[in-house]
């Protein structure tokens, strides 16, 4: 069986639709985070930073970050059909989109929300927020270009960095400014909403949230 340590609010939306998505034997094992309990000694255990999500594995091992856990278990079920096999054309395509959510746009976000992480001087906060707006803007037109006359990001078919996009989509602080400047997010964001998967794991974030 495997396990994932989820949260609402952060990264553990795409590793539990995979999971949903290769119909695999899961306990979700929530961790809340407003009690500190990321924090624990026990948790810590299995992810030495304490963030969230982690997935366990069968054999015990943990897996930490999210485009990781995405990544292994769509490699580990390829009848899933998520993700194109390693020496295909499109797999180069498919790893260059997970990594550039996960090491691009996923670092925006976090410095946007989270500036006094980034500088001990005081007023950088809002220069930080501010400056990271714009890139957010620059680095979703990327994506949105991308897209242009496409349904998915990698062939013709939803594969795991489709649902790492709408993940990330869904982070947005104006979704309403996002969907304007992004017709093509948002189009193929709709497309993946409405998986059987997705919509199960954005109502269980949307009503732990609530």
């Amino acid at each position: 069986m495997y396990q994932l340590y989820w949260c609402p609010g952060t990264c553990s939306m795409a590793p539990m639709v995979v999971l949903d998505e290769v119909d695999v034997e899961t306990e979700l094992i929530e961790v809340d985070a407003d009690r500190g309990e990321h924090r624990t000694a026990d948790y810590r255990h299995i992810h030495p930073l304490g963030l969230i999500p982690t997935l366990r594995l069968p054999d015990g091992r943990p897996v930490f970050e999210s485009a990781a856990i995405v990544m292994f278990l769509a490699d580990r079920f390829p009848a899933s059909g998520l993700a194109p096999a390693t020496g295909e054309a499109d797999r180069a395509l498919y790893n260059q989109w997970m990594f550039y959510f996960a090491d691009t746009l996923y670092p925006t976000y976090n410095r946007y929300y989270h500036p006094h992480r980034f500088s001990v001087e005081e007023g950088d906060a809002d220069r930080i927020r501010e400056r990271c707006g714009e890139l957010l803007v620059e680095q979703w037109k990327i994506v949105d270009d991308a897209l242009q006359g496409r349904n998915y990001l990698v062939g013709d078919a939803c594969t795991a960095a489709d649902i790492y996009m709408h993940m990330v989509s869904t982070w947005d602080k104006d979704p309403r400014a996002l969907a304007a400047r992004c017709p093509n997010i948002t189009r193929v964001a709709a497309t993946v909403a409405r998986r059987p998967s997705v919509s199960h794991a954005m109502s269980k974030h949307e009503r732990l949230t609530a």
